[in-house]
């Protein structure tokens, strides 16, 4: 390996370590941009309370809702009057309220540790018009860092190419070199007394 090779795999590297890096959010909302994950207070015993409403704001009684942890189900209630819910036995860490057709990115703090920002009652927004791209929409930043990405590949991959091919003219040449060497000496007269 040359020492360019090993250049453009360093820069190679770090490109699609910002990439991977920069490319993913927390969360996605339905409108592309970055969801902030809600910090909740727990009560005793890990008590949940939470509030399903629509897109006005407006109460959702008779909803079903689940916690995630990590993917799997951990909790599954249904909303009351005045779209409260309430669930006990929750530990703190990162989770995920989930209706019908809404979710909520939550990390849940036992009541002694949670930050003065944290709020003891999230809602969660369950309209069934609330529509979600698959990518959360159009998204320029993931699209820069996607084709810089691809670039970094394209150029590295090149660069590494032409290196190799450039070691092996370097080796045929001094390989014909040295049998124009052996050729010249044996055209050579021998030298005189």
């Amino acid at each position: 390996m040359t020492a360019i090779s090993s250049v453009n795999r360093g820069i190679l590297t770090v490109l699609l370590s910002l990439a991977v890096t920069f490319q993913a959010p927390l969360a996605v909302g339905a409108d592309g941009g970055s969801v902030r994950i809600q910090d909740v207070r727990l009560g005793k015993g890990g008590l949940l309370t939470t509030r399903v409403v629509d897109l006005q704001g407006r109460p959702m009684s008779g909803q079903s809702v689940e916690v995630l942890h990590r993917g799997e189900l951990v909790a599954t209630a249904e909303s009351g009057k005045n779209g409260l819910v309430t669930i006990v036995g929750l530990r703190p860490g990162q989770h995920e309220i989930v209706t019908s057709s809404g979710s909520l990115p939550c990390r849940f703090w036992a009541a002694e540790t949670a930050p003065p920002s944290a709020i003891s009652v999230p809602a969660v927004v369950n309209d069934a018009s609330l529509v979600r791209g698959q990518f959360g929409g159009f998204n320029l930043p993931i699209l820069v860092y996607a084709g810089a990405t691809i670039g970094a590949l394209v150029v590295g991959v090149h660069a590494m190419n032409s290196a190799d091919d450039a070691q092996a003219a370097n080796a045929r040449l001094n390989g014909e070199v040295a049998a124009l060497e052996q050729r010249v000496k044996e055209l050579e007269p021998p030298a005189s007394p």
